[in-house]
């Protein structure tokens, strides 16, 4: 973990844009931050949205649980027939989907308009 992201806290913001429901995470989805963002999403998908569109711009740094964490998401995605899309990810973070060919299994797009205008 980036010793510079713990002195700024977590951000979880969620809006409807365009009949999706966009979430925006700051700084990190790495181990200490994973339950507070998952208690989030479960609310999120409790409400069964068609379109969920997860904006990374602001996340600089991504464990192994958080990986995990949006491959539960993916999963209950699927189970409830709701579109699901990452956008905005770093370098770092794009290489690693890359890496381990994650960017098979999720729909990822550059920003959060370009998501918007997919599906």
């Amino acid at each position: 973990m980036n010793p510079e992201t713990t002195t700024r806290p977590f951000r979880f913001e969620a809006s409807t844009v365009q009949k999706a429901t966009v979430v925006t995470i700051s700084v990190s989805l790495a181990d200490e931050f994973v339950p507070l963002a998952k208690a989030r999403f479960l609310e999120i998908l409790k409400e069964k949205p068609k379109r969920l569109i997860l904006d990374l711009a602001q996340v600089e740094d991504l464990s192994s649980s958080g990986i995990t964490l949006l491959l539960s998401i993916l999963r209950r995605c699927c189970q409830i027939n709701c579109w699901f899309a990452l956008c905005g990810l770093n370098h770092n973070i794009a290489a690693l989907f890359k890496l381990t060919r994650l960017n098979k299994v999720f729909n990822i797009f550059p920003d959060r308009k370009a998501a918007q205008q997919a599906h």
